[in-house]
């Protein structure tokens, strides 16, 4: 289990260092859900990463729109106010077709519901997950950088 946050972050408004270690890496977490986002960040941050969080899918995508350059990983929940995971990973995918993009969802199980994602550059997370799933989905996604 992903243990509680004592930060909140709801408005991406810091800076991404500009440069990178071999172990870190830039990771945009948008997701509506305030708990479940503060406690996502604080364990990819344990993790040696650097994250900024969005509460929603237009949030994501102006942030994601300023920084495309130095943000190496989005997480997107597939459920959000303004802009759905799927549109915002169109979008984003508009923007740079190589970004590499978690979605993550807790209503559907099968990733075949998503189907218009399938390429080495993406990874389904079905909600609740633990922290080894989501470290192993970073890496996996590390690893195509």
């Amino acid at each position: 289990c992903i243990p509680l946050s004592k930060r909140a972050e709801s408005e991406p408004d810091q800076d991404f260092p500009q440069k990178k270690t071999d172990k870190s890496v830039n990771i945009l977490l948008a997701d509506d859900d305030e708990l479940l986002r503060n406690m996502v960040s604080e364990q990819l941050e344990s993790l040696g990463h650097n994250v900024v969080s969005a509460a929603d899918g237009r949030t994501a995508l102006e942030y994601f729109n300023k920084n495309k350059n130095i943000i190496d990983i989005v997480i997107l929940d597939y459920i959000m106010p303004e802009y759905s995971g799927d549109e915002v990973f169109k979008k984003i995918r508009n923007m740079k077709s190589d970004a590499r993009i978690i979605l993550s969802s807790g209503y559907n199980s099968d990733k075949k519901e998503f189907s218009g994602f399938t390429d080495r550059l993406y990874v389904f997370l079905h909600k609740p997950y633990t922290l080894r799933e989501l470290s192993n989905a970073v890496n996996s996604l590390c690893e195509t950088l």
